[in-house]
């Protein structure tokens, strides 16, 4: 449930940094679909993948690269000819994914329908769970092992250790896992930590953890973030890798072998542990501070429930939905023009609902089918191709659609071929040339799934840019 901007970040930032050792590299996808790099050596790397900025989650290993575009397609890049040819050709027909990690010389993949695909060297434990696990939503992958988070809360294990073995069996209300060498970790919905597996370090020691939002584990080493931006670690500290204690303003946590690195408030990154122990900050806006504060203001606007019901209906949960046509048909306010936007927003929902599959919502239209002349997006909006939707960014802020940006009237078009929808919003002038002449008016393009979840701004484009980008 994500009650708060740390929460929100906490989950967005999760797939949008990796850290590798020997040497120590870090790779991240900042808001506007830009990848950064470290070392010079994976320059040429970005380079490639930022031709066009669409790129949307990043995994990595020792032996290859990927990234996950906008499109739900994925690019790879293999340290090796081999391994760059084997995986290219295996991802090549892979689209609607929405998650990606690595492990050793294996890349999986989640798709939109909770399907595994598995690429690169044949493993039998990996090639086995990509046809028996189903309704993934996430993955997390250690050296020898490899977890599942399902859409309803339980964790799945493979690899050296079984769930039932590890004792995750019985896990319920997770919403993040990360897996370290040979333990795993999944924080639950009331911010608790549960850990398994092996404890030598002492990495499994979470018991006490509370309010946190965001996990990651190193191989060895176990990292927290609490609510209030603070960060909790245990485990080997041998690298400085637990060194963690001073920071603050942190919104989310990854973690390398040796290392632990924090997503701080502001975007910027900061890092601690390794051979040598190394810590510093990395100067990279991975959020905008604006972003950022725009969330906490919708925080204190809205009342509690209604935030819970707008985070189940973003998952497409269309019980949720029916909760929340009856939330809005609830609220009574002597304002006649609220008034009426609150029969509409129930309208709204109860279409939704209803087009997601909900048998109560059906019933009800059939009664009452002047709901659908009052709905705020007309009827298969954002399920099937429609006409573009011009409306004010407050009014669909308001229906519960808390990831749309900007405050003025947007034109929502879409959906693409991948399903996405999107609108622009003014950036500014592009410079002149040389000359003097050339300047043009550029736009920041903000791209959505079909339940209006944020997915990546393409920032700074021009109209010519955008169709050449985008066609």
């Amino acid at each position: 449930m994500k009650k708060n901007p740390v929460e929100y970040y906490a989950h967005a930032a999760s797939q949008r940094i990796v850290c590798l050792e020997e040497p120590f590299s870090v790779m991240a996808v900042n808001g506007e679909g830009e990848i950064k790099v470290s070392t010079p050596a994976r320059k040429k790397i970005a380079e490639e993948w930022n031709r066009t900025k669409n790129n949307l989650a990043i995994a990595g290993s020792s032996f290859f690269y990927a990234v996950l575009k906008t499109d739900g397609t994925v690019r790879v890049w293999g340290l090796t000819d081999q391994t760059d040819q084997k995986l290219k050709q295996q991802t090549k027909n892979w689209h609607k994914v929405k998650w990606i990690t690595a492990i050793g010389s294996r890349l999986l993949a989640v798709h939109q329908d909770g399907s595994l695909s598995c690429a690169g060297l044949s493993e039998p434990c990996h090639d086995s769970i990509e046809n028996r696990w189903k309704h993934i939503v996430s993955l997390s992958a250690g050296t020898r092992i490899i977890a599942g988070l399902r859409k309803d809360g339980r964790v799945l294990i493979a690899g050296k250790f079984q769930e039932e073995k590890f004792g995750a069996g019985d896990w319920s209300d997770i919403t993040q896992i990360a897996c370290g060498s040979d333990h795993v970790a999944g924080c639950k919905k009331d911010g608790a930590v549960l850990a398994v597996g092996c404890d030598r370090y002492e990495q499994c020691k979470t018991g006490s953890w509370k309010d946190i939002v965001s996990i990651a584990c190193g191989d060895a080493h176990t990292a927290g973030v609490r609510r209030d931006g603070t960060v909790t670690a245990c485990g080997d500290d041998s690298h400085g890798q637990c060194q963690v204690e001073h920071w603050k303003d942190i919104i989310a946590v990854a973690a390398g072998p040796w290392h632990t690195i924090g997503i701080r408030k502001d975007g910027l990154i900061q890092y601690t542990g390794g051979r040598g122990e190394r810590y510093g900050i990395i100067p990279w806006k991975l959020f905008s501070r604006f972003q950022y504060e725009q969330y906490e203001i919708l925080h204190r606007k809205y009342q509690p429930d209604f935030l819970e019901l707008a985070d189940r209906c973003s998952t497409g949960d269309s019980n949720a939905m029916l909760q929340m046509a009856c939330w809005f048909w609830r609220q009574k306010c002597s304002d006649r023009k609220r008034e009426k936007f609150y029969n509409r927003a129930a309208c709204t929902w109860m279409v939704r609902a209803a087009e997601y599959g909900n048998r109560k919502a059906a019933a009800f239209l059939k009664k009452h089918p002047d709901c659908y002349a009052l709905c705020y997006l007309p009827g298969g909006m954002l399920v099937k191709k429609d006409e573009d939707l011009r409306i004010q960014a407050e009014i669909l802020r308001d229906l519960g659609f808390l990831e749309i940006l900007g405050e003025k009237r947007i034109t929502l078009r879409g959906p693409t071929d991948e399903g996405l929808y999107y609108y622009e919003t003014y950036a500014g002038y592009e410079g002149a040339d040389s000359d003097g002449f050339g300047m043009e008016e550029e736009y920041d393009y903000h791209f959505y799934d079909e339940f209006l979840n944020h997915i990546c701004t393409c920032a700074s484009l021009t109209r010519q840019e955008f169709e050449r980008d985008f066609p």
